[in-house]
């Protein structure tokens, strides 16, 4: 028999064991996996939001000592840049912004995030060769339109290197943990048709990843409310809440687990209730028939 105080401190070590087993797979399948990593923040960078944001800060960058031009650029340009950033002829660049973004995470060093805008770049200074009467330093500006820009400053993104490492080895040693003592509750409870233990069990996990849940979502908004340039916060957001989605929904499924767990230990308990009917009308017949 397992005593009540026994019961509740290894359901909290339980509980607390998968939340960190889920979220260091989380982070090994999701930040440090490359694949995995671009598939996801490239269907963020595609979103519209982001695809405005970009071509707002590629204006910017490129029309900002010219105010006339950029308010041209920002009224006929942008929407079409935008645009033109969900095409196939820029699908490089896009994947190349994921893979700077991913590497700028779990690099030991942080690291500026730069695009590739020579397909924009490229034409525009061939055009400017072709077209007759071209005002001379609107000409010499398009000549000078660098093939790149710097698209989130060094230092915006974080590097969680070493956090990233000690949550993927945390999460596997913890999640063979809590395996190892949810299979002895589980044991202990169907040998000893204890319901308490499976009943205990599920609603600490339940409980405990219903409250990180809300610390994932608490967490958002002070984070993203630090980044001051309005298109970076969009871009970051928007991939943020990609990653996050995959987090929540993991949490989720350790949530159902334990509630689970519980409709577990009612079922036991009605297993049991039903054996104390059926144990003395058993003995009686037996009685009966001696």
């Amino acid at each position: 028999m397992m005593s009540k105080k026994m019961i509740v401190i290894l359901s909290i070590i339980v509980s607390v064991f998968l939340i960190l087993a889920s979220t260091g797979l989380w982070v090994e399948r999701q930040i440090f996996n490359k694949d995995n990593f671009k598939t996801t923040a490239v269907e963020a960078i595609r979103t519209v939001q982001v695809r405005d944001a970009i071509a707002n800060r590629i204006i910017i960058s490129l029309t900002g000592s010219f105010p006339r031009l950029s308010d041209l650029a920002q009224k006929f340009v942008k929407p079409s840049l935008a645009d033109f950033l969900n095409g196939k002829l820029v699908k490089g660049a896009v994947n190349n912004i994921a893979g700077e973004i991913q590497t700028a995470l779990t690099s030991p060093k942080p690291k500026a995030i730069s695009i590739d805008i020579s397909a924009l770049t490229g034409p525009a200074k061939t055009a400017a060769n072709i077209i007759p009467k071209l005002d001379p330093d609107i000409k010499n500006a398009i000549k000078q339109l660098p093939p790149s820009i710097e698209l989130i400053k060094k230092g915006v993104i974080p590097s969680i290197f070493t956090v990233g490492l000690v949550l993927m080895w945390l999460g596997r040693i913890t999640g063979v943990a809590a395996l190892i003592i949810v299979g002895y509750m589980v044991w202990k409870a169907v040998v000893n048709r204890e319901s308490l233990i499976l009943k205990t069990l599920g609603i600490y996990i339940s409980i405990g990843t219903a409250l990180y849940l809300l610390l994932i979502w608490a967490f958002a908004s002070p984070l993203l409310a630090t980044i001051g340039d309005g298109d970076i916060r969009v871009i970051i957001s928007k991939i943020f809440d990609a990653f996050t989605r995959i987090l929540i929904n993991q949490t989720w499924l350790v949530l159902i687990g334990g509630l689970l767990i519980v409709a577990g230990g009612y079922l036991l308990q009605w297993f049991r209730e039903e054996d104390e009917v059926i144990e003395p009308e058993a003995k009686a017949e037996i009685r009966k028939a001696a």
